[in-house]
């Protein structure tokens, strides 16, 4: 599959090239959790928030994915900029084997720890089954989690993003014929939809490794090179460890959520879904960034990594706005859409939650773009420590100051959101002038 000259094309052109399969990707990726919110609301708004509450619990899983996939992406594109594809190959595949590891261990500690985690959280007793049994069957969701979120780094770092959105096509496709047919084919109900996106992930792996085997630059590596694995955990810890921190912030966040009771938990549950879908654009941009970083960095293109930056500020933010109102205008059709007799209280917390996110989108654009300056260029140490700075330096101290003396109930959850993105994108801008990223 023909790759994006990211180096030496026209520089728009390219960036688009490479985010537009991202795009259809990022449908594909956001169909799990739209089609599970789909056929779970079909249940009950109850079994949304049931689904709704441990989801932050699988982030951190994820969060660890991407934080080593930011690494593979940072390395592998500086190096492949520079036409070195052996140590293209071999960071690409020790960071595979990396994985393995994370797998088998994040696997037993879910599965095990699923009934202290759930206490923890304060579960209500209306949603606690369906939630136990969500969370535990979605332990073995991490190994095609993590070889998907892996491949498709890869892929982009060499300038081919249509791979991955291939990949998640098939995953999603199975999964939309699995839900329904577990769902209620089978009476499974909440623990379907589990066993769906499971089995979906896990047919779609021979086709990874069959690609990875195939590549036309990069060769298979079958044993474990430690320098080269530290290499990649230097750069991939600090931004995992980061991204963890923030997930398990969300996971703190779900705990205030749920305060406010079960249709709460559902609300924001059905919002954030929404709100991931009328992001996919800009996500795209920012995710497609860090490739144009690195390998610019690697050909010793600076100006062309800056200029890659502007570009996508400019693309995504207007693209930022625009979804803004194109989401407060579909809100409520949106909603009814997922739980067609949805109650007035869900509908009142949905409507709120998805209009602060929307509101929040630029600014969140703004300190997504400015982490992936810092990711491409090899510097996660920074991205680790703004990621640290906007849940654990300001989202949860206004959470907590908002719940102790104020009266703004869980609206003070969704303003903190806010303005902790505004805070954090200001710092981040002022990081990316001062701080030499250009440097590896």
């Amino acid at each position: 599959m023909r790759n994006v000259d990211i180096i030496n094309g026209n520089l728009k052109k390219s960036l688009i090239q490479m985010a537009f399969p991202l795009m259809i990707l990022n449908v594909f990726n956001s169909l799990y959790g739209l089609v599970d919110t789909f056929f779970v609301g079909k249940i009950g708004e109850l079994a949304v928030g049931a689904i709704s509450l441990v989801t932050p619990v699988l982030w951190c899983a994820l969060s660890i994915a991407n934080g080593l996939a930011a690494g593979c992406t940072a390395i592998v594109s500086f190096r492949y900029g520079a036409q070195e594809y052996d140590k293209a190959s071999s960071y690409s595949w020790q960071i595979l084997y990396i994985s393995l590891i994370f797998i088998l261990i994040l696997t037993i500690s879910t599965f095990v720890c699923s009934d202290w985690i759930l206490v923890y959280l304060k579960a209500p007793v209306e949603i606690y089954k369906d939630s136990f049994n969500y969370l535990r069957i979605l332990s073995f969701d991490y190994l095609g989690l993590f070889l998907i979120t892996i491949y498709m780094a890869i892929m982009q770092s060499c300038g081919n993003s249509k791979s991955g959105m291939i990949v998640s096509a098939m995953a999603s496709i199975f999964n939309i014929i699995l839900d329904p047919l577990l769902i209620f084919g089978f009476s499974l109900s909440v623990k379907g939809a589990a066993i769906a996106t499971v089995i979906s992930k896990w047919i779609v792996i021979p086709y990874i490794l069959y690609s990875l085997f195939h590549h036309p630059q990069l060769k298979p590596y079958f044993h474990i090179h430690l320098k080269d694995s530290f290499e990649i955990l230097k750069l991939s810890l600090p931004c995992a460890i980061g991204q963890f921190l923030e997930s398990l912030g969300f996971v703190l966040m779900n705990k205030y959520i749920v305060y406010y009771g079960a249709v709460a938990m559902s609300g924001y549950g059905i919002g954030e879904k929404l709100t991931n879908l009328y992001n996919i654009p800009v996500i795209a941009f920012s995710n497609v960034l860090p490739a144009f970083i690195g390998q610019n960095l690697g050909a010793e293109k600076k100006e062309r990594a800056r200029q890659s930056y502007r570009y996508t500020m400019w693309i995504t933010t207007i693209l930022s706005f625009a979804l803004l109102f194109i989401g407060i205008a579909w809100m409520k059709p949106s909603i009814l859409l997922f739980v067609p007799d949805a109650s007035s209280s869900l509908l009142s917390i949905t409507s709120t939650f998805v209009f602060f996110t929307l509101l929040t989108g630029p600014f969140c654009t703004w300190y997504f773009n400015l982490c992936a300056v810092f990711n491409g260029s090899g510097h996660t140490f920074i991205s680790f420590l703004l990621s640290i700075l906007r849940l654990w330096g300001t989202r949860i101290p206004l959470i907590l100051l908002f719940f102790q003396y104020t009266d703004l109930g869980i609206m003070g959850i969704w303003i903190s959101m806010l303005l902790s993105n505004i805070i954090t994108g200001c710092i981040a801008q002022i990081l990316y002038w001062i701080y030499p990223w250009t440097k590896k």
